[in-house]
């Protein structure tokens, strides 16, 4: 049996200031659920400047936020909103 995917926005986020905009990429990506979805973003490269990627369950009100990883490697903080 086949798992169905769902739509979710994947948004890099940067601190907005008067020369840096909010987000500064954005696509979409499929995945079974926000965990997986989540999963997939750990091997994306953002763009410079982002501090955060949000996802956003395009059929449904789900939200993730997960800290870009330092230069250290460490990733500090996953939130999840259902």
């Amino acid at each position: 049996m086949t798992q169905r995917l769902r739509t979710f926005r994947l948004q890099f986020l940067a601190q907005a200031t008067a020369r840096v905009p909010g987000v500064l990429g954005e696509s979409k990506l499929m995945a079974a659920d926000i965990d997986a979805a989540l999963q997939e973003t750990a091997g994306l490269c953002p763009p410079p400047g982002a501090r955060v990627c949000r996802l956003t369950a395009l059929d449904g009100g789900e939200v993730a936020y997960r800290l870009i990883a330092e230069p250290n490697g460490r990733e500090a903080l996953l939130l999840k909103f259902a």
